[in-house]
């Protein structure tokens, strides 16, 4: 009994110091965190750029090199242009992948279900994964960066500041593309480029039955879109008051509530948005916080200003875009199956032609520390 104790030890202790037998060094593989696509010049054949972390040193000093390298190679389909990186690089690992960066002229000759088609149905790659569009080129923005923070890392990061702009689309996944894809539905993917040499977002490109619009939208188009929407969990609206600038901040989601109504071949919707927030910047001279009208005017011109541009937008969208980017069907889905059971090929028309009123309440919770001041003073 004493031999087989040992015995069993000793083979315990063997499984142990043996380790996992097929084990890699980091260093001896590439974690892509970001994929571009774009398109060849001259053969016009698939551009793919490969955006790889570079592991510290085995002393563990990352500061004597980049912490990113990229690498780009080609081929008629994805999946061969992935391929063909193994020519030139350690085996790649995408289970890391953050972003997907497709260049606008990709889904100008290809339908966006073919440009991700390998993406999706490789098991390896996250579905999580963000997708962004751009009019620059992949090689400009995979090389754009500041302090050696990595580009695909950066632009990751910059949809995490939806809490202070209303100008960030919420992210936009690998799944929810694929999904939006598979329902034939209309949405926006966000544009890239490159300002003062640094990565930022911009407007959006519109995506209509697989292919990208010629109709892209501005940045500001983004915020009303969000405003339209509801997506928005902050950030700051301008407009005047009386030839004098007046900026409102909001605080926290915005909530909206939408009433869809199908009679005499048309479709009805209702939209009401609400919003609260403080008056953070109000250049008028006279101004006095402490009026009682204070609040409710300065909410009032702010409520004016929102409503004049959503209802700018959706013109636009109903007339030059002639799709819901919006996202409308998913009510009318809801509140109106039959209708959509019966006419849910035919959607982008009743969109165009349908009645869409919008309205916003604004509640001014504060108006920041000026009235105070003033208030104190004029105590004295």
């Amino acid at each position: 009994m004493k031999h087989l104790k040992s015995l069993c030890s000793l083979i315990g202790l063997s499984i142990l110091l043996t380790g996992c037998w097929d084990s890699r060094s980091i260093e001896d593989i590439s974690l892509v965190i970001g994929v571009g696509i774009d398109l060849e010049e001259e053969s016009e054949n698939i551009s793919l750029g490969h955006q790889i972390i570079v592991p510290p040193s085995n002393g563990g000093d990352s500061s004597q090199g980049s912490p990113f390298k990229n690498i780009y190679t080609s081929g008629k389909t994805v999946h061969g242009a992935i391929r063909n990186l193994a020519l030139r690089d350690d085996p790649v690992y995408s289970d890391h992948q953050r972003i997907l960066l497709i260049h606008n002229n990709v889904l100008k000759k290809y339908t966006l279900d073919e440009v991700i088609n390998q993406l999706v149905k490789d098991d390896k790659t996250r579905r999580s994964l963000y997708v962004f569009t751009t009019n620059e080129s992949i090689k400009k923005i995979f090389s754009t960066t500041d302090s050696d923070e990595i580009p695909s890392n950066q632009l990751y990061s910059l949809i995490e500041n939806r809490g202070r702009s209303t100008k960030i689309l919420p992210a936009v996944s690998l799944g929810k593309v694929s999904s939006n894809l598979q329902k034939k539905a209309s949405f926006v993917l966000q544009n890239v480029e490159v300002i003062n040499n640094q990565v930022a977002l911009a407007g959006g490109a519109v995506i209509l039955n697989g292919h990208i619009s010629d109709q892209e939208l501005s940045v500001d188009d983004i915020a009303t879109l969000n405003w339209l929407t509801g997506s928005i969990e902050g950030g700051v609206i301008s407009t005047e008051k009386d030839s004098m600038p007046l900026a409102f901040e909001i605080l926290g989601d915005v909530k909206v509530q939408v009433k869809s109504e199908y009679k005499n071949d048309r479709m009805y919707f209702t939209i009401h948005s609400e919003a609260q927030g403080r008056i953070s910047e109000d250049w008028n001279e006279e101004e006095d916080s402490f009026k009682e009208d204070y609040s409710a005017d300065r909410g009032r011109v702010i409520e004016d200003e929102v409503e004049d541009r959503v209802l700018d937008f959706i013109h636009m969208l109903q007339t030059e875009v002639k799709s819901d980017v919006a996202g409308l069907s998913e009510y009318v889905k809801v509140q109106e199956p039959d209708f959509w059971t019966e006419h849910k090929n035919e959607w982008n028309r009743y969109f165009t032609e349908a009645e869409i009123s919008f309205n916003v309440s604004v509640t001014v919770e504060d108006f920041g520390t000026k009235g105070s001041i003033k208030k104190r003073i004029s105590d004295m």
